[in-house]
């Protein structure tokens, strides 16, 4: 894992960039719906601690399942 410290943040938190892998018949929308259920196990646990996530970037398979 890559690791840098930005010097010309204004905020004071700490961003973890993490890839989720899935079948390549899952779509976009399908797996942003796949982590928002994931994250909302987190709710009410005081061992997680996040303030926000977003969805930066989806890359699609080019491979054709026969």
């Amino acid at each position: 894992m890559y690791e840098f410290t930005d010097h010309a943040s204004k905020k004071y938190q700490n961003e973890l960039s993490v890839d989720f892998v899935f079948n390549g018949d899952i779509t976009s929308d399908e797996a942003i719906k796949q982590i928002e259920m994931l994250v909302k196990l987190a709710d009410n646990n005081n061992k997680i601690s996040f303030i926000d996530w977003k969805p930066s970037m989806y890359m699609k398979t080019s491979l054709v399942r026969e």
